[in-house]
């Protein structure tokens, strides 16, 4: 009874608990500023520690050795598929492993280098099939592979396994039930963290990138000295108070909305990624121009003023505004945040020459 609940209970249980920490271990340092190889190569090591746990524990426990590739087969259907480098590796090291022990233990037999062979075909195209077809992933082919790979031959080939192929049968509906909980969990957890990146560095309102995102910008820029790639342009809208004022504060918030898009818009259009837009709050925003030409940066803004005048936004109940907005651009070589001051130095200019201008700090 001992060896039939730990063929059933205890090893499968043992098993998804270390491939689940497995994938912990790699979501942690995915986060962490660690090299890629140093990461693959930690998780792997980690990897190859608790495969020798596992197969040292079902042969003390069993006699033989039970689930061998469980672990490598449950870390690719949990992880990301395109983790092709962590995935082959770990299927590779549980073969060298697992016939490690087989060849250590005189339990190999004569068929044994074409059932590697096999294995390993069989898994290594799995992961190339899932890398470019990800529609085939399924709980089914998850099912399948986990019993074929872990039951195939060690059931039939070894009679003196505790009690046949029932209860590793039900073993691998364990690592099914379980694996998929917890990719489940995982899906939940990645969709949260994706909602709070997103509205730590995206303004509420707008959908544009905020002021916490420029100023990681801003970091950015300083540590990699490229400062002298960019230049800066606040934009302001023009008598936005009064809109207010008049149509209310939801209206000034579709306005805002509506504003926001038609910047980006036209930015994205002309420059493609080689603008980005930002939100300071209330009716001011910012325009990073990235290895733009100071003349281009400009040209942009002047064209974007004429096209904003003949341009009807419309706010809450059906009314129409038309605005104007006031511009200031800088340049600099030295620190962005004197770069940024001197954007706003040209867009308080811009307003005192009567709105609707665009500044500039260069000719």
């Amino acid at each position: 009874m001992g060896k039939l609940l730990t063929e059933l209970i205890l090893l499968p249980s043992l098993i998804t608990s270390m491939a689940l920490s497995q994938y912990v271990v790699h979501i942690v340092l995915h986060n962490s500023q660690i090299k890629h190889w140093l990461q693959v190569g930690i998780v792997l090591l980690t990897f190859a520690l608790q495969e020798l746990v596992i197969l040292n524990y079902s042969y003390d426990e069993l006699g033989t050795f039970v689930y061998p590739y469980a672990m490598a087969v449950s870390i690719m259907f949990i992880s990301n598929y395109h983790n092709w480098d962590y995935i082959c590796g770990s299927i590779i090291i549980t073969a060298i492993l697992f016939n490690g022990f087989l060849y250590i233990d005189n339990l190999n037999y004569p068929q044994q280098p074409f059932y590697i062979i096999v294995r390993l075909t069989i898994l290594l195209g799995l992961e190339a099939l899932l890398c470019h077809h990800p529609r085939w992933q399924s709980h089914l082919l998850y099912t399948i592979v986990l019993v074929i790979t872990n039951m195939w031959v060690d059931v039939w080939q070894r009679p003196h396994l505790a009690y046949g192929p029932l209860p590793l049968l039900g073993g691998s509906l364990i690592f099914v039930i379980i694996t998929i909980w917890a990719r489940y969990i995982y899906q939940l957890y990645r969709k949260r963290s994706a909602e709070i990146a997103y509205q730590n560095t995206h303004d509420k309102l707008t959908g544009l990138l905020n002021y916490r995102s420029f100023s990681n910008l801003v970091e950015r820029l300083r540590e990699e000295g490229s400062q002298r790639r960019v230049k800066f342009g606040v934009v302001d809208i023009d008598h936005f108070k009064a809109v207010n004022d008049q149509y209310g504060h939801l209206a000034g918030n579709t306005l805002l909305k509506a504003f926001a898009e038609f910047l980006l818009q036209n930015l994205m259009a002309k420059f493609s990624s080689q603008v980005s837009v930002y939100r300071f709050g209330g009716e001011e925003f910012c325009v990073v121009f990235y290895r733009i030409s100071a003349n281009e940066c400009k040209q942009a803004m002047l064209e974007m003023e004429k096209r904003i005048s003949h341009h009807r936004f419309t706010v809450d109940g059906g009314q129409w505004v038309t605005i104007s907005f006031s511009c200031g651009i800088a340049h600099s070589e030295d620190d962005p945040h004197l770069t940024l001051r001197r954007a706003d130095t040209e867009l308080y200019r811009a307003k005192s020459q009567g709105r609707a201008q665009i500044c500039t700090n260069f000719n």
